[in-house]
């Protein structure tokens, strides 16, 4: 998988969550689950196996569809790594941005899934599904867009031989869910998966639930282990299907309605910040233009969910969870000081381009678009929506990924050496006590070209912020991280209270300046994920650490680079 997929697609809202934080990152309805139907999940019997007879034959009911149309799963997560595992596509598309776990499950089940990115404002042309696609995910409303697609739109997808699978899991936070497709039960190829998670706040039961014809049902049965769904969550989805929780959902919708619009207006008179006008969730997506937007929030006291890790967006995009009038209040307030007192190099270029983007599959490069250091035949990587759909900023980022000796410091001074003003920023810092390490420094500041000046830091995210000519070449990430665990105290047995907290915040602020660059930036790091598992639990949070953020440079780089023995080869 891709480095940028294997980031994005298996983050969540919940780890954006930050202790004593106000929580706008997870979007679970903050009032918590209904107090009856806490009791009525209590009063199931967990002695006895479960049986879902009547669970079934409320779901059926309550959606007009026969029995055997209803399959019950644990939380939306299991219907798609059942229809992953069961189903055979020949070509899968997920239309983004949207929910990561179809993705996720697909590429897991061996399936190559491409990509349709939707330009912002993020509305569904039915002409880009590829009239090939035999299986199409989307979301309605789309999770992290908030835009509720037109049923009419949506049907537009389904034709034969093709399988829809429309993620349903925020249709009822509109009032009377006027774009569900759920009662649809004529389409033999439409699949329609609910959850009770969002509005019910049960993400801790793990319950939902996918309606299709009953071939597909039975199919996706068989996948499933004896008794997958537990009494409790049984229990729930009998009382979610009543008359009384249909009426309590209308109201709550309702609420959030007023919520939603309360947000939104405070939002749109803020400079800066274009938002998705049209959202019809319970939350909305804003593009903020800071790269580390997030970061600066929470020293406002807001922990909301990133954007980049979404295909089709970019750092500055975050999503925000509607709350009261005053938690929204005080959250632009918050937002529109973030804003205004943001470095000018910190922004990130708006996108201009309105073309939408079909992600294609991996293969091998045609012969006039082959790069320079892959060879004839080699497998050509999926292209990256990142990339295409926006227009990103002046600079240019590349990685150079390899192994200790491997000759990746010079094939990164190799691709600089034809710039007319490079900086050399040197994070790896000097000890006293240890001549052989300061030997080697002393041979890296002789090797440097003449011309190149040379910049010892800490903090190469302020030096690309400041940049606004020549180049930059970064060596290494991997000292700089060293460094960076260590002042937070990360290499400790017992670690301060706050080292976590206080690396996640060096690493987005370095990863916002690296999405952000104005200028050419090279970046070297170690490849960790070849080697041996360190034997010290601090040297395991070293190579975990490193690992993840080779992987999120990766996510926003215009080029990637592998030097193995000496020799480069270009995985981007």
């Amino acid at each position: 998988m891709h480095a940028r997929e294997n980031a994005g697609l298996a983050h969540h809202g919940d780890a954006d969550l930050v202790p004593g934080l106000v929580d706008l990152a997870v979007n679970v309805r903050s009032s918590g689950t209904p107090t009856w139907l806490a009791a009525r999940i209590r009063e199931a019997d967990l002695a006895a196996y479960p049986d879902q007879g009547a669970a079934v034959t409320a779901v059926a009911a309550r959606h007009r569809r026969a029995a055997d149309e209803v399959l019950l799963t644990a939380g939306a997560a299991e219907a798609f790594v059942l229809l992953a595992r069961a189903l055979r596509p020949r070509h899968a598309v997920v239309v983004h941005p949207q929910f990561t776990e179809p993705e996720a499950a697909l590429r897991a089940a061996g399936h190559q899934a491409d990509q349709v990115i939707l330009p912002f404002p993020f509305a569904l042309d039915p002409a880009l599904i590829p009239a090939d696609a035999d299986l199409v995910f989307i979301g309605n409303p789309t999770n992290p867009t908030s835009v509720a697609h037109p049923r009419d739109v949506l049907l537009q997808l389904v034709r034969p031989d093709r399988i829809v699978v429309v993620d349903e899991a925020f249709a009822d936070c509109l009032p009377g869910e006027p774009e569900s497709l759920a009662g649809h039960d004529d389409l033999d190829g439409l699949v329609v998966i609910r959850s009770l998670t969002k509005t019910w706040a049960l993400a801790g039961l793990r319950v939902g639930y996918l309606l299709a014809a009953p071939g597909i049902v039975r199919l996706l049965a068989a996948a499933q282990p004896p008794w997958p769904v537990s009494s409790p969550a049984l229990e729930a989805c009998i009382a979610t299907a009543s008359d009384d929780a249909a009426r309590e959902v209308e109201v709550w919708s309702r609420d959030l309605a007023a919520e939603r619009a309360h947000l939104l207006g405070r939002l749109a008179g803020i400079d800066g910040a274009r938002m998705v006008a049209a959202a019809a969730a319970s939350f909305v997506l804003l593009d903020t233009g800071i790269g580390d937007v997030r970061t600066q929030l929470h020293g406002h006291g807001f922990a909301v969910r990133r954007g980049e890790t979404f295909p089709g967006l970019r750092p500055g995009w975050i999503r925000v969870a509607v709350r009261d009038a005053e938690t929204s209040d005080r959250f632009s307030d918050a937002l529109r000081a973030v804003i205004a007192d943001g470095p000018p190099g910190n922004s990130v270029t708006a996108p201009t381009r309105t073309a939408p983007t079909r992600v294609q599959p991996a293969g091998t490069w045609p012969p006039e678009a082959r790069p320079a250091g892959t060879q004839p035949g080699q497998t050509r990587p999926a292209e990256i929506p990142f990339a295409e759909t926006h227009e990103r900023p002046a600079g240019r980022r590349v990685l150079v990924l390899g192994g200790s000796r491997s000759g990746k410091s010079r094939h990164a001074e190799q691709l600089l050496s034809g710039a007319a003003s490079v900086t050399y920023v040197a994070t790896a810092q000097g000890d006293p006590a240890d001549a052989e390490w300061t030997a080697r420094i002393e041979r890296h500041r002789t090797r440097r070209p003449a011309g190149w000046s040379t910049a010892e830091t800490t903090d190469p995210a302020k030096l690309i912020h400041q940049a606004a000519a020549g180049a930059l070449l970064i060596d290494s990430v991997t000292t700089w991280l060293a460094q960076v665990m260590d002042d937070c105290g990360c290499w400790s047995e017992v670690k301060p209270e706050d080292a976590d907290l206080r690396l996640a915040d060096a690493l987005d602020t370095l990863v916002g300046a690296w999405a952000a660059a104005a200028v050419m930036v090279v970046a070297v790091s170690d490849e960790v994920g070849s080697g041996i598992v360190p034997a010290t639990a601090s040297g395991r949070r070293f190579r975990d650490a490193l690992g993840e953020l080779n992987q999120r440079l990766a996510a926003s780089a215009d080029e990637v680079w592998l030097v193995t023995a000496g020799i480069p080869r270009r995985l981007r």
